[in-house]
């Protein structure tokens, strides 16, 4: 989650976050809604039921999303996006992510993906992808830093696996 205030007049927006690995259909983006309208933070109650309050703004991260699915609303079909961008939530892709870092200054072979499986979970991709947003030039450092680290956890799990030498 994080706010962003676009000028002095303005209400300051809240951006939620939410991250799947692998392919995302509508009844994930159904549940991060439903998330954002019930919780204490994000939800309001209204004459017309619970809604996500005002100023509040849903984005979906995913690998992919469903090309294929489509929703179907008064008789009309229209795609995931089109039905996320209703309810006001933002689907991105990896892709996208990667973009925004390479415009920020991250060398090309940089990306989400590779962050993800360097990380050992969740918080380190978090921390990588804060750092290396903050200082681009040092990309491949923080990659490699973290790599390394985490390289007796890798092997550990290997080994778990079946497949270590050691």
């Amino acid at each position: 989650m994080w706010e962003v205030t676009p000028g002095v007049f303005a209400q300051p927006i809240t951006y939620v976050l939410e991250c799947k690995w692998g392919l995302v259909k509508k009844r994930y983006v159904d549940d991060f809604f439903e998330v954002l309208r019930w919780s204490k933070e994000f939800g309001v109650d209204a004459p017309d039921g619970r809604q996500v309050r005002q100023g509040v703004l849903g984005v979906f991260a995913a690998s992919s999303f469903d090309p294929k699915e489509t929703v179907v609303i008064n008789d009309e079909s229209i795609s995931l996006a089109a039905y996320a961008a209703r309810m006001n939530i933002q689907l991105l892709k990896a892709v996208d992510f990667n973009e925004k870092l390479h415009e920020r200054g991250a060398d090309n072979d940089v990306t989400v993906q590779r962050i993800c499986r360097v990380a050992k979970d969740e918080t380190q991709v978090r921390e990588m992808i804060e750092r290396i947003w903050n200082d681009p030039e040092k990309a491949e450092n923080t990659l490699a830093s973290f790599s390394l680290d985490n390289s007796k956890l890798y092997k550990f799990e290997k080994l778990l696996e079946g497949n270590g030498d050691n």
